[in-house]
C-alpha cells in the first residue's frame, strides 16, 4: 500500500513542477521579457533549499517504482491506454537528461544561471533537431501526465462533472507552452540579429567560465541516457531470468465460468495477469491496481486455498461492501485451482466502480415485500393531478420510511407500488423478520397517514402487502445510468402474486408459510390457506393477516432481531 501511494504523491509532485514550468512557457507567447519576469514566481519555489531536492528525489523515486512495477508485472499484454503511458514514461529519462544536465547541472556546478534567454538560445543555437526534441519532451512529459493522471482519478464520483475542463487544459496548456517556447526563441534570434553584442553577452558566462560547460553537459547527458538504458535493459533481463524460473514453480488452472474457457498459469501470477495474457476481455478500470473494484470475480471454487486479502485488496473490499465470495482479479495469486465467474461486464465503466454491494446475478436467501396502493385509479378520478401527486408523494415518503427503520432495501418502484429486499446482508431468519416488520410499519403508517388527511379523502387510504422468502438472484440491474440493486426470480414472482391475492382474500397482508417458518414463528392463531399461485404448478401455504400489528406478539414472543430503527440506506439490511 505505501508503496502505491509513493509513487502516487511523486508523481502529483512531478506533475505539478510540469504544470508550472509550462505555464511559464505559455507566457513566451506574449515576450521573451514576460517570460523570464515571470520565471521567479513558477520556479522559484522548486529551486528552494526544501523543494529543489524533494523535486529530484520524487522524479527519481517515481522512474525506480515504475521501473518496479515493469518487474513486478507477469505479462506485459496490458490495456492500451496502459501500454502508452508505460512507452511514454520511458521516453521521458533520454529526452530530458540534455535538459537537466544543461540547467541543473550547471546551476550547481558553476555560478551561471540557467535563465530564459541563457537555455532558449543554448538550445536554438544547436540545430532544428534539439529544437524538435525538446517540443517532442513537452508533449510526451505532458501526455505521460495527463494519462496517469485520468486514469488516477476517473474512479472519483467528481471527476466526470470537472472533466471537460480538464480535457480543454490538458489540450490548451502543451499547445500554449510550445507556442511561447517557439516565439521566445524566434524573438531571440530575431534580437541577436540586430544586436551583434546580445550573444556574447548571453554567452559570457560560460566563455569565462574555468569549467568546460559544453563538454560537462553532454557528457553527463550520456552518462544518465546510458545509465537509464542500462537499467531498462537490466529489468527486462530479469524479468526474462524470473520467467524461465517461475515454469519451475508449479502452475494453477482458472476455470472461467463467463465463457467456459480454463487457462493454466504459473504460480504467483495474478488472476487478472492471466486473463490478460490469454487476450480475455475482463474490466480493470484502474489497470490492476486494486483502486477501482471493476475486476472482482466470485471465487465459486478455490477461495480455502486463498491468501487472506492485503491491506489493498480488503480497503476496496470493503468501500463496495462486497461479500466474501468475491475477490480482486489484479490482487489474487492462486496457488491451486480456481474457479470464478466476473462480476461486472467487459465494458465497465467507472462510474461501475463505485457500486455497491458486490453483487451481479447471484443467488440469495433473500425475503421479498410488495405493497401495492388500493383504490389509485378513483383517487385520480376523484382530485386534481396536482393533489394525486402530492398524496402519492406523501404516501411513498411514510413507506420508504417504514423501509428504513426496518432495514430494507427500495428494489423496485411501479406505479403505485413498490418492492422492497431484506436479506442482502443478513442471515434470512433475520430477513424474514424484518420483512414482517416492515409490512406491520407500513400498515401503521398508511393509518397515521390517513388521519392527516381526514377530510381530504372520501375514502382512506388502503393497501396490500404480500411477503415471501426463498432463494432469488440478486445484482445491479437497471439502464446502465442508474442501476439498482434488485432481485428475479420465482420467489419474487411469489410475492408479487400474494400482493395481489390481499384483494381477492379481503385482507391487507398476506405472508407465506416458508416465511414464517425461515422467521421462526408460530402463526397457528392466523387462518392458513392453500392457494394456487399463477406461474408455479404447487399451491402454497399462505397465512391471511386481517390485523398486521397483532404480528408484534408472535415476533416478541420469540427471540427479538437487532434492534428496530437501525438506518441501512440504501444497501439494505
Amino acid at each position: 500500500m505505501w508503496v502505491r501511494t509513493l509513487r502516487t504523491w511523486s508523481g502529483v509532485i512531478f506533475a505539478t513542477y510540469v504544470v508550472a514550468h509550462l505555464m511559464n512557457h505559455s507566457i513566451g507567447i506574449f515576450s521573451l521579457e514576460a517570460m523570464e519576469r515571470a520565471r521567479p514566481f513558477f520556479q522559484a519555489p522548486f529551486t528552494s533549499p526544501v523543494l529543489f531536492p524533494l523535486l529530484y528525489l520524487s522524479m527519481f523515486v517515481h522512474m525506480a517504482l515504475a521501473l518496479t512495477a515493469v518487474y513486478r508485472k507477469r505479462t506485459l499484454k496490458m490495456p492500451v491506454w496502459q501500454a502508452v503511458q508505460l512507452i511514454l514514461g520511458l521516453l521521458i529519462w533520454p529526452l530530458i537528461a540534455l535538459h537537466i544536465a544543461g540547467t541543473r547541472l550547471v546551476d550547481l556546478i558553476s555560478d551561471i544561471e540557467p535563465n530564459y534567454p541563457a537555455v532558449i538560445n543554448s538550445i536554438f543555437a544547436s540545430g532544428n533537431l534539439v529544437v524538435v526534441k525538446y517540443v517532442f519532451l513537452i508533449f510526451v512529459v505532458w501526455f505521460h501526465l495527463v494519462v496517469g493522471l485520468h486514469f488516477w482519478l476517473r474512479i472519483k464520483a467528481w471527476y466526470p462533472r470537472v472533466m471537460p475542463w480538464l480535457f480543454g487544459v490538458a489540450v490548451l496548456l502543451p499547445v500554449l507552452a510550445t507556442s511561447g517556447f517557439l516565439r521566445a526563441g524566434m524573438e531571440l534570434n530575431a534580437m541577436m540579429a540586430a544586436n551583434p553584442g546580445l550573444r556574447a553577452r548571453i554567452l559570457e558566462p560560460i566563455q569565462t567560465s574555468h569549467l568546460p560547460i559544453v563538454r560537462i553537459v553532454y557528457d553527463a547527458e550520456s552518462v544518465m541516457v546510458i545509465a537509464g538504458l542500462s537499467l531498462v535493459i537490466m529489468i527486462f533481463l530479469a524479468r526474462f531470468v524470473r520467467g524461465i524460473w517461475r515454469n519451475k514453480s508449479g502452475s494453477y488452472r482458472i476455470t472461467y465460468y463467463n465463457s467456459g474457457q480454463k487457462f493454466r498459469s504459473p504460480v504467483g501470477q495474478t488472476v487478472l495477469e492471466t486473463l490478460q495474457e490469454f487476450g480475455v476481455e475482463h474490466p480493470a478500470v484502474c489497470g490492476g491496481r486494486g483502486r477501482c473494484t471493476t475486476c472482482r470475480v466470485r471465487v465459486n471454487a478455490g477461495m480455502e486455498k486463498l491468501a487472506e486479502p492485503n491491506e489493498t485488496e480488503a480497503r476496496a473490499l470493503a468501500r463496495i461492501g462486497a461479500d466474501p465470495s468475491v475477490r480482486l482479479a489484479c490482487q489474487i495469486t492462486p496457488v491451486s485451482d480456481i474457479e470464478l465467474t466476473p462480476v461486472l461486464p467487459p465494458n465497465t465503466s467507472a462510474a461501475d466502480a463505485r457500486r455497491p454491494g458486490g453483487v451481479s446475478g447471484h443467488d440469495r436467501l433473500v425475503a421479498c415485500l410488495f405493497i401495492d396502493l388500493r383504490g389509485s385509479t378513483s383517487l385520480g378520478e376523484q382530485k386534481l393531478p396536482y393533489d394525486v401527486v402530492f398524496i402519492l408523494n406523501q404516501f411513498f415518503a411514510e413507506m420508504s420510511e417504514a423501509l428504513r427503520m426496518t432495514n430494507g432495501h427500495y428494489a423496485q418502484f411501479a406505479g403505485d407500488g413498490l418492492m422492497a429486499l431484506y436479506g442482502l446482508k443478513s442471515d434470512i431468519r433475520d430477513a424474514a423478520r424484518r420483512a414482517i416488520e416492515g409490512g406491520i410499519e407500513m400498515h401503521r403508517r398508511i393509518g397515521k397517514l390517513n388521519e392527516i388527511l381526514d377530510g381530504e379523502l372520501k375514502e382512506p387510504l388502503r393497501i396490500g402487502v404480500g411477503l415471501h422468502a426463498g432463494e432469488a438472484i440478486v445484482g445491479a440491474m437497471g439502464p446502465p445510468a442508474a442501476p439498482i440493486i434488485s432481485a428475479i426470480g420465482d420467489n419474487i414472482n411469489i410475492a408479487a402474486r400474494l400482493e395481489a391475492k390481499t384483494k381477492e382474500f379481503g385482507v391487507p397482508l398476506i405472508l407465506s408459510k416458508a416465511l414464517a417458518d425461515y422467521a421462526g414463528l408460530e402463526l397457528s392463531d392466523y387462518p392458513l390457506e392453500t392457494v394456487p399461485v399463477r406461474g408455479r404448478d404447487e399451491n402454497l401455504d399462505v397465512y391471511l393477516i386481517s390485523e398486521p400489528e397483532s404480528l408484534r406478539t408472535a415476533l416478541d414472543s420469540t427471540a427479538s432481531p437487532p434492534a428496530r430503527g437501525q438506518v441501512a440506506g440504501t444497501t439494505g439490511s
